[in-house]
């Protein structure tokens, strides 16, 4: 039995090995010949009068990118007399947290819009922190720290937010990044670092 079990992996290693092998050639045929930027080049290369009259199959990156971090919108407004923070980029935001979020993701290029209004069900309208843009996919990442995670009330308004996201297409890990920190545990700048390289780049 041993002999036969050795005869038959054998036979199973070689046949897996050259089917292995064939797979890799296909791969490597494809590659050769794969250039994902032909598409927006066949436009952005035309001559500018000639690119006005071409309606494109699809709109390049940094043009789609423009768009969409200039897109008009009235986020949540700041209370009178509420500290003021600044990201590097010259960005309000509401807390240092939200500082370091904001740095980090501009450090990495990754275009963001703070505080934009989003629907969800059950709540109404909702101001994420940072609504984050996939420029690999085109899709829009919403990203929420709650920073007050020792108040038992902010806790519990904590869970039914998430809850609502959930119940309106936000997935945790997928298109929902969330972030917590008390007094005891502040925001990690690593942890930062590691849901932007995980989800976003």
């Amino acid at each position: 039995m041993r002999k036969a079990a050795a005869i038959a992996q054998r036979d199973y290693n070689r046949a897996t090995a050259a089917e292995l092998k064939e797979q890799i050639a296909t791969i490597d045929r494809f590659l050769a010949k794969y250039r994902p930027g032909a598409i927006d080049a066949a436009y952005t290369e035309l001559h500018p009068g000639r690119r006005a009259l071409v309606t494109p199959v699809r709109e390049p990156d940094d043009e789609f990118i423009a768009a969409w971090l200039h897109h008009p919108y009235t986020g949540k407004p700041f209370e009178i007399n509420a500290p003021e923070f600044y990201t590097s980029t010259g960005v309000r935001v509401r807390s240092k947290s939200e500082v370091i979020i904001a740095d980090a993701l501009s450090r990495a290029g990754i275009p963001f819009r703070y505080e934009y209004p989003t629907s969800v069900k059950g709540w109404g309208t909702l101001y994420p922190d940072f609504t984050c843009l996939d420029t690999r996919t085109r899709e829009e990442i919403i990203w929420e720290h709650f920073g007050l995670m020792g108040d038992p009330d902010y806790t519990e308004s904590t869970v039914q937010k998430i809850a609502h996201y959930t119940a309106s297409g936000y997935t945790l890990g997928k298109n929902f990044i969330a972030t917590f920190e008390n007094a005891a545990s502040p925001l990690s700048v690593k942890q930062v670092q590691a849901y932007i390289k995980s989800l976003l780049m």
